[in-house]
């Protein structure tokens, strides 16, 4: 059968080992390259954790911070013209991060943050889904854009 992107492959395998469920479970339908996933948890709980790690830049500390990362991404992949936008980061949220964090230390450490950045990309969205202005990093790293918005980590 079809098998989906690595990212949610992994998802799979964390829920089939961590979600408590004591019935039965249906054998993964995982990639070859990732069928090990499903034989450990250990693994399968390292690798979670390092894709968490991977994107709490983007997904768990502020919207400042996604915004810009967001800029930058759209940037590198689409050239100096690309626009990056609100839907862009709910849709990131939605389809990478399926709007949460997996594991205890990302929930703990990111799930409040996750949840907050959502509110704040779909407020942007809905009041007409423009650009991001462009950060400028300076800018940035000296935090001179703070608003209300740009909470530091739990």
């Amino acid at each position: 059968g079809n098998v989906t992107n690595p990212t949610n492959q992994m998802k799979a395998a964390y829920r089939f080992h961590f979600s408590g469920d004591s019935g039965f479970k249906e054998p993964l339908n995982l990639s070859e390259s990732l069928e090990s996933l499903e034989e450990s948890a250990q693994l399968t709980n390292m690798a979670c954790l390092l894709h968490e790690a991977d994107i709490a830049t983007s997904a768990g500390v502020n919207y400042a911070v996604t915004k810009f990362e967001t800029c930058l991404l759209m940037e590198e992949v689409g050239g100096a013209d690309a626009e990056a936008r609100p839907a862009l980061v709910l849709d990131f949220l939605d389809k990478i991060c399926q709007r949460r964090f997996l594991s205890d230390a990302g929930q703990k450490l990111f799930g409040a943050n996750l949840a907050r950045i959502y509110a704040l990309a779909e407020k942007d969205d809905m009041a007409g889904n423009h650009p991001y202005p462009r950060a400028d990093e300076t800018q940035f790293i000296l935090n001179k854009t703070a608003s209300d918005d740009s909470k530091t980590l739990n």
